[in-house]
């Protein structure tokens, strides 16, 4: 998959939020309405069905492009339970594949080729009259912690370039800059109990949250413990030293 930059794809979730807006409404507070977002604005369906697992799998969900169709595996559901905000991050991570899939003049025709892309395969759900679901196997849509326990699991290669570009569009979309630096501005973001309220205002992962405001540049985490900047972070290193 050809690289797109991080400035673009923010800006193409920005329009993507602004255009959900001038249609349905203003977004004053998070979280951000993914669910509306996917039906609304692409008229997109959200499913839930059991998708088959080869050994080894994870699949949290896919897309049906044919169909219009987001699905998330149903048999997956303890997992979700589990992670909070794993089941949105899972969906604006699908919603990315969608819209870049569309965004011809922006990524190029043959970057999300599911027929010809190994990373991409599909697989069978419940529905058996229905197309099959393309995953890809690489479990993109996870922060960094939650995709090392995952790896551990299934020891598939991933598209680094690709897990890059997704996880980047689905964090820009869940977390948008305007809203985490209004909500920061009532936090202490350099103390984890105010991230993780932070956490559940913006319904993500601490890990996608995490990765987001250190993009952001607005935190530096090193050994869990959070500084301002990286920076920061080796000046107090190396006064302790």
């Amino acid at each position: 998959m050809k690289y797109i930059s991080y400035d673009k794809i923010e800006t193409l979730t920005e329009q993507r939020l602004c255009e959900y807006e001038s249609k349905f409404g203003q977004i004053v507070s998070p979280p951000i309405p993914i669910d509306k977002i996917i039906e609304r604005l692409f008229s997109l369906r959200i499913l839930w069905e059991n998708i088959h697992e080869e050994d080894g799998e994870v699949i949290l969900g896919g897309l049906r492009p044919n169909e219009k169709q987001i699905v998330l595996n149903d048999s997956r559901m303890p997992l979700f339970n589990k992670y909070e905000g794993l089941e949105p991050f899972t969906k604006g991570h699908e919603l990315g594949h969608w819209d870049l899939l569309e965004e011809k003049d922006l990524i190029g025709h043959q970057m999300f080729n599911f027929l010809t892309k190994s990373s991409f395969v599909l697989r069978s759900s419940s529905d058996k009259d229905a197309e099959k679901v393309r995953v890809l196997i690489a479990n993109l849509w996870k922060g960094p912690d939650f995709y090392k326990v995952i790896k551990s699991i299934e020891g598939k290669k991933d598209d680094a370039i690709t897990k890059r570009i997704i996880d980047r569009y689905a964090s820009t979309l869940l977390m948008p800059k305007h809203l985490i630096k209004k909500v920061c501005a009532t936090l202490d973001i350099l103390s984890w109990s105010d991230l993780y309220k932070l956490r559940k205002i913006f319904n993500v992962t601490i890990s996608a949250l995490t990765v987001r405001l250190q993009q952001l540049n607005m935190i530096y985490i090193d050994n869990k413990k959070i500084y301002k900047s990286k920076e920061d972070a080796i000046g107090q290193l190396a006064l302790i030293r």
